[in-house]
């Protein structure tokens, strides 16, 4: 809703139903992303399902289930850091001022 509010004091336009219907698109991108990621992260690691596991292929596996998660959260961390300003009041002060222009 803070996006909402910021879109609405930046253009003078209401776009809050179109903001608001974007909140589900990463979870789209994530999940499109997912099958790509996970298939070239085991074909990185040499993962073939019809030969015996090896000690390598294991940590492999397991360096890719915990590698992956946590480079995505320091990349959604940093960008937020770096693009999101928006703090509370920043964001009461938009509000205010959208509510002005409307009266």
């Amino acid at each position: 809703m803070d996006t909402a509010e910021y879109g609405k004091w930046k253009t003078g336009k209401d776009l809050t139903a179109f903001i608001m219907s974007m909140s589900a698109m990463p979870i789209k991108i994530g999940v499109a992303l997912s099958g790509a990621v996970v298939g070239y992260g085991l074909a990185m690691i040499g993962y073939n399902p019809l030969a015996e596991p090896t000690e390598g292929l294991i940590k492999g596996i397991i360096n890719l289930i915990a590698l992956v998660p946590i480079s995505c959260g320091l990349m959604a961390a940093l960008i937020f850091i770096l693009f999101y300003r928006l703090t509370d009041v920043k964001v009461m002060e938009i509000m205010s001022a959208n509510q002005r222009k409307i009266r």
